[in-house]
Order: structure tokens, then C-alpha cells, then sequence
């Protein structure tokens, strides 16, 4: 029997394989092999992945070139609107009731995602990334981008401190995250990290490896340093280079 369930497999097999997320099923007849998308990566329940066309919600089928997802969790919500673009850029979510929301025409670069319990991460239009993490990591918190933002590598914005920090008599949390909202035409240099509860006014800029822990509501301000603050006012941007 042993010799016979070997030659049977050698000619025939099935079985799974992932690939950046994305779920496989390998088919081999007779030496040669098959593969077939069937999804992503995903333990839970009633997890939703979209793409939006035309208007139109329709599920995933198959992998979005450039994209891995990973899910562990319930009720959790993604949708792409189209066109995109992405390249070496995962999503992962870990808990229930995630909501993740890409705009259209957006073009996202070795750039993570990454959502926990309730919470709800909203990229807007025309918005291009080059490198960073948007993390999502306080419960009931919102990490919102406006439209036609641009930013450069190693950026991190996130909605909390990963960690709760208590005072040892009370053991009241006072380190909540509430939101992280970006408004619309922002540069985010090199480097820049974006802190919790902080609010960047529409057409600003951000200097490279700056550290924002304050809101900034003037619009087009150039905030720079650590922590960061205005050094300059009046000033805009455009995407093209003087080179």
C-alpha cells in the first residue's frame, strides 16, 4: 500500500500553498503542475475583500498584483477602488470589525497596512506612497489621508502606542489613541513619523525625519523637527522635480 499511495501521489496530488498572502491550490497530474487562485490568507469569519469599479462593489476573485492580505478576525471590510496600483505592499488585519478604504487612482509602493479591533484606516484619491507603515493600533481609532498626498520612504503614521500606559493607583489608560487625520495635498518627506491624535492641515509639508506629536490647523505650513512645529506659512508644493 505504501508503494502504491507514493506512485499515486507522484501522479497526482492536491494540495495548498501561499504566496504573499494569497492562497493557492496545487494541482499535479502526472508530473506537471497547476495552480489555482482561490484567496487570500484568512482565519475568521465574514471578512469581505472589494474592488470598486465603475461604481460597482465587487468581490475579490483572484490576487491584486503587488498586494498581500492577511486576515485574523470577524467582520472585517476591504475596498479597492480602481484604478490602482501597488507594488510589495501588504494589508493585515488582526481583530474584528476592521474597515480598510483605498481611493481611486492611488499608487502605493512598498508600503503596509495594518488594521486591529474597530478601527478604520481611509487612503483618499490620487494619494502615492513610497515606502512606510500606516498602522491602525488603538481600539475605536481612525487613520484618515486625504486626497493627493504624496509621500516619500520610511514614513510610519500610526493611532496609538501599541502599549497601554497606566498610572499604578488609578490603572486609568492615558495614552489613548483616537485618530490620525492627514488632510488633502500633503508631502510627507523622508522618514517622518505621524504620532496619534494629531491632526495635519490641508497643502502642508512635512520635513524629513520629523517627529509631528501636535496638530498642526494651518494650512499650507511647513512643519519640521522633533517634535515638529511651523517654521514656515504661505508656502505650497507641486509633484514636479527640478531635475
Amino acid at each position: 500500500m505504501g508503494i502504491l499511495k507514493d506512485i499515486i501521489q507522484d501522479i497526482f496530488s492536491v494540495k495548498n500553498n501561499y504566496v504573499g498572502g494569497f492562497k493557492y491550490k496545487i494541482v499535479k497530474i502526472f508530473g506537471f503542475k497547476c495552480s489555482k487562485s482561490i484567496g487570500y490568507k484568512q482565519e475568521g469569519l465574514n471578512n469581505n475583500i472589494y474592488v470598486v469599479e465603475n461604481s460597482i462593489k465587487k468581490v475579490v476573485k483572484k490576487r491584486i498584483v503587488g498586494l498581500g492580505i492577511k486576515i485574523k478576525g470577524n467582520n472585517n471590510e476591504i475596498v479597492i477602488n480602481t484604478p490602482y496600483k501597488f507594488n510589495n505592499c501588504s494589508i493585515t488585519i488582526e481583530g474584528n470589525n476592521a474597515v480598510i478604504n483605498i481611493g481611486e487612482s492611488t499608487i502605493l509602493n512598498n508600503t503596509s497596512l495594518y488594521a486591529v479591533n474597530d478601527t478604520q484606516i481611509n487612503i483618499g484619491k490620487n494619494t502615492t506612497t513610497s515606502g512606510g507603515r500606516i498602522d491602525c493600533v488603538s481600539r475605536n481609532s481612525k487613520i484618515n489621508i486625504g486626497e493627493d498626498c504624496m509621500f516619500s520612504w520610511d514614513i510610519h503614521i500610526m493611532s496609538g502606542d501599541y502599549h497601554i500606559i497606566t498610572p499604578p493607583d488609578t490603572g486609568k489608560i492615558i495614552n489613548k489613541g483616537y485618530f490620525c487625520n492627514i488632510g488633502n495635498h500633503v508631502w510627507l518627506g523622508c522618514g517622518t513619523t505621524i504620532c496619534k491624535n494629531v491632526e495635519i492641515a490641508d497643502n502642508c509639508i512635512v520635513g524629513t525625519h520629523s517627529v509631528v506629536t501636535k496638530s498642526c490647523k494651518e494650512e499650507n505650513a511647513v512643519l519640521a523637527g522633533n517634535p515638529a512645529k511651523i517654521v514656515k506659512k504661505n508656502l505650497e508644493w507641486q509633484r514636479k522635480s527640478d531635475y
